[in-house]
Protein backbone atom coordinates (compact mmCIF):
# COMPACT_ATOMS: atom_id res chain seq x y z
CA UNK A 1 0.00 0.00 0.00
CA UNK A 2 2.54 2.58 -1.33
CA UNK A 3 -0.40 5.76 -0.68
CA UNK A 4 -0.18 4.62 3.04
CA UNK A 5 3.59 4.80 3.27
CA UNK A 6 3.47 1.20 3.72
CA UNK A 7 5.84 -1.31 1.67
CA UNK A 8 9.10 -0.04 2.80
CA UNK A 9 10.21 -1.15 6.20
CA UNK A 10 10.47 1.94 8.11
CA UNK A 11 12.04 2.02 11.71
CA UNK A 12 10.36 4.45 13.93
CA UNK A 13 12.28 6.63 16.55
CA UNK A 14 11.56 4.09 18.93
CA UNK A 15 13.28 1.54 17.51
CA UNK A 16 10.35 -0.40 16.04
CA UNK A 17 9.68 -1.28 12.26
CA UNK A 18 6.21 -1.04 10.32
CA UNK A 19 6.59 -4.38 10.05
CA UNK A 20 6.11 -5.09 13.53
CA UNK A 21 3.72 -2.86 13.69
CA UNK A 22 1.23 -4.53 11.25
CA UNK A 23 2.12 -7.87 12.97
CA UNK A 24 0.41 -6.41 15.74
CA UNK A 25 -2.49 -5.42 13.76
CA UNK A 26 -3.18 -8.53 12.76
CA UNK A 27 -2.56 -10.26 16.17
CA UNK A 28 0.46 -12.08 15.80
CA UNK A 29 2.82 -9.70 17.38
CA UNK A 30 4.48 -10.70 20.65
CA UNK A 31 2.68 -9.13 24.07
CA UNK A 32 5.58 -7.08 25.01
CA UNK A 33 5.42 -5.35 21.48
CA UNK A 34 1.49 -4.67 22.41
CA UNK A 35 2.51 -3.00 26.27
CA UNK A 36 5.00 -1.12 24.13
CA UNK A 37 2.71 0.17 21.23
CA UNK A 38 0.34 1.33 24.30
CA UNK A 39 2.65 3.69 25.94
CA UNK A 40 4.51 4.73 22.83
CA UNK A 41 3.82 8.35 20.88
CA UNK A 42 5.64 7.14 17.89
CA UNK A 43 4.07 3.56 17.41
CA UNK A 44 0.55 4.80 18.21
CA UNK A 45 0.39 7.42 16.22
CA UNK A 46 1.70 5.06 12.85
CA UNK A 47 -0.72 2.31 14.56
CA UNK A 48 -3.20 4.63 14.25
CA UNK A 49 -2.52 5.56 10.54
CA UNK A 50 -2.23 2.17 9.52
CA UNK A 51 -5.81 1.05 11.20
CA UNK A 52 -7.11 3.92 8.75
CA UNK A 53 -5.60 2.94 5.74
CA UNK A 54 -6.25 -1.17 6.17
CA UNK A 55 -9.95 -0.13 7.16
CA UNK A 56 -11.11 0.17 3.82
CA UNK A 57 -9.07 -3.40 2.96
CA UNK A 58 -10.28 -5.68 6.19
CA UNK A 59 -14.23 -4.65 5.59
CA UNK A 60 -13.39 -5.59 1.94
CA UNK A 61 -11.93 -8.89 3.17
CA UNK A 62 -15.24 -9.50 5.48
CA UNK A 63 -17.68 -9.10 2.61
CA UNK A 64 -18.73 -11.91 1.17
CA UNK A 65 -18.45 -12.65 -2.54
CA UNK A 66 -20.77 -15.23 -4.09
CA UNK A 67 -19.03 -16.50 -7.40
CA UNK A 68 -21.43 -17.52 -10.04
CA UNK A 69 -22.20 -21.10 -11.22
CA UNK A 70 -19.14 -23.00 -12.63
CA UNK A 71 -16.85 -19.98 -12.51
CA UNK A 72 -13.76 -21.82 -11.47
CA UNK A 73 -14.22 -24.40 -13.53
CA UNK A 74 -15.44 -22.22 -17.12
CA UNK A 75 -12.06 -20.17 -15.68
CA UNK A 76 -9.67 -23.09 -15.88
CA UNK A 77 -10.78 -24.63 -18.62
CA UNK A 78 -10.05 -21.16 -20.52
CA UNK A 79 -6.14 -21.01 -18.88
CA UNK A 80 -5.91 -24.85 -20.14
CA UNK A 81 -7.13 -23.47 -23.45
CA UNK A 82 -10.13 -26.24 -23.42
CA UNK A 83 -13.20 -26.43 -23.04
CA UNK A 84 -15.80 -29.03 -22.07
CA UNK A 85 -16.93 -31.79 -23.89
CA UNK A 86 -20.28 -32.29 -23.08
CA UNK A 87 -22.70 -34.94 -25.01
CA UNK A 88 -19.52 -36.60 -26.69
CA UNK A 89 -19.59 -40.17 -26.10
CA UNK A 90 -15.85 -42.01 -24.72
CA UNK A 91 -14.29 -43.90 -27.70
CA UNK A 92 -14.30 -47.51 -27.15
CA UNK A 93 -11.22 -49.67 -29.05
CA UNK A 94 -12.02 -52.83 -29.63
CA UNK A 95 -8.29 -54.44 -28.76
CA UNK A 96 -6.69 -57.63 -28.82
CA UNK A 97 -7.63 -59.06 -25.35
CA UNK A 98 -10.61 -56.53 -24.56
CA UNK A 99 -11.77 -53.26 -25.41
CA UNK A 100 -9.97 -49.91 -24.66
CA UNK A 101 -11.92 -47.25 -23.62
CA UNK A 102 -11.04 -42.94 -24.04
CA UNK A 103 -12.98 -40.94 -22.43
CA UNK A 104 -13.85 -37.59 -24.17
CA UNK A 105 -11.80 -35.42 -21.71
CA UNK A 106 -8.83 -37.50 -23.27
CA UNK A 107 -10.12 -36.92 -26.87
CA UNK A 108 -10.16 -33.44 -25.88
CA UNK A 109 -7.01 -33.29 -24.81
CA UNK A 110 -5.36 -35.32 -27.77
CA UNK A 111 -7.10 -32.62 -30.13
CA UNK A 112 -5.70 -30.10 -27.95
CA UNK A 113 -2.43 -31.32 -28.11
CA UNK A 114 -2.00 -32.14 -32.39
CA UNK A 115 -4.08 -28.83 -32.57
CA UNK A 116 -1.26 -26.89 -30.59
CA UNK A 117 1.58 -28.99 -32.44
CA UNK A 118 -0.07 -28.13 -35.39
CA UNK A 119 -0.08 -24.65 -35.25
CA UNK A 120 3.41 -24.52 -33.53
CA UNK A 121 4.76 -25.98 -36.30
CA UNK A 122 3.53 -23.20 -38.66
CA UNK A 123 5.27 -19.36 -38.48
CA UNK A 124 2.26 -16.54 -37.61
CA UNK A 125 -0.26 -19.68 -36.65
CA UNK A 126 -1.25 -19.86 -32.89
CA UNK A 127 -3.70 -22.14 -31.48
CA UNK A 128 -6.52 -20.05 -29.05
CA UNK A 129 -8.92 -22.48 -27.85
CA UNK A 130 -9.94 -26.17 -28.02
CA UNK A 131 -13.28 -27.14 -27.40
CA UNK A 132 -15.45 -30.45 -27.97
CA UNK A 133 -19.06 -31.44 -28.11
CA UNK A 134 -21.30 -34.03 -30.13
CA UNK A 135 -20.49 -32.68 -33.19
CA UNK A 136 -17.21 -33.06 -32.61
CA UNK A 137 -13.95 -30.93 -31.74
CA UNK A 138 -13.32 -27.55 -32.54
CA UNK A 139 -9.87 -26.14 -32.95
CA UNK A 140 -9.82 -21.82 -33.15
CA UNK A 141 -6.83 -20.11 -34.28
CA UNK A 142 -4.99 -16.59 -34.56
CA UNK A 143 -3.55 -16.28 -37.72
CA UNK A 144 -0.85 -13.34 -38.50
CA UNK A 145 -2.26 -10.76 -41.18
CA UNK A 146 -1.83 -11.61 -44.92
CA UNK A 147 -1.13 -15.65 -43.97
CA UNK A 148 -4.00 -17.21 -46.31
CA UNK A 149 -6.41 -18.18 -43.73
CA UNK A 150 -8.41 -20.45 -44.74
CA UNK A 151 -5.33 -22.48 -46.17
CA UNK A 152 -3.76 -22.50 -43.07
CA UNK A 153 -7.06 -23.61 -41.19
CA UNK A 154 -7.42 -26.67 -44.18
CA UNK A 155 -3.72 -27.54 -43.23
CA UNK A 156 -4.69 -27.55 -39.56
CA UNK A 157 -7.57 -29.70 -39.70
CA UNK A 158 -5.87 -32.52 -42.04
CA UNK A 159 -2.73 -32.43 -40.20
CA UNK A 160 -5.19 -32.84 -36.53
CA UNK A 161 -7.93 -35.13 -38.26
CA UNK A 162 -4.59 -37.75 -39.50
CA UNK A 163 -3.45 -37.37 -35.55
CA UNK A 164 -6.98 -38.34 -34.12
CA UNK A 165 -7.37 -41.05 -36.82
CA UNK A 166 -3.55 -42.74 -35.82
CA UNK A 167 -4.82 -42.11 -32.17
CA UNK A 168 -8.81 -43.29 -32.29
CA UNK A 169 -9.18 -45.14 -35.70
CA UNK A 170 -12.50 -44.91 -36.84
CA UNK A 171 -13.89 -43.87 -33.70
CA UNK A 172 -12.13 -40.34 -34.33
CA UNK A 173 -14.40 -37.35 -34.30
CA UNK A 174 -14.82 -35.06 -36.64
CA UNK A 175 -12.41 -31.44 -36.56
CA UNK A 176 -13.51 -28.39 -37.53
CA UNK A 177 -11.07 -25.33 -37.64
CA UNK A 178 -11.79 -21.72 -37.33
CA UNK A 179 -9.71 -18.77 -37.30
CA UNK A 180 -11.15 -16.45 -34.80
CA UNK A 181 -8.53 -13.91 -34.76
CA UNK A 182 -5.94 -12.39 -36.61
CA UNK A 183 -2.69 -11.04 -35.32
CA UNK A 184 -0.72 -8.07 -37.08
CA UNK A 185 2.34 -8.97 -39.14
CA UNK A 186 5.98 -8.62 -37.19
CA UNK A 187 7.54 -5.02 -37.27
Amino acid sequence: MSGSGIGVDRTLPCGRTESMLLAHLDGQGPRELAEHVRDCPYCSRRLESMQRSWQPVRAAARTPVELPTGLVERAMETVRGMRSVDGHQPASLPQEGGTVTVSSRATLTLARQAGGDAAASRSGVHLRRCHGGPDGMRIELAVRYSLPAHEVADSVRVEVEGEMRRALGPLAPPVDVAVVDVTPPPG
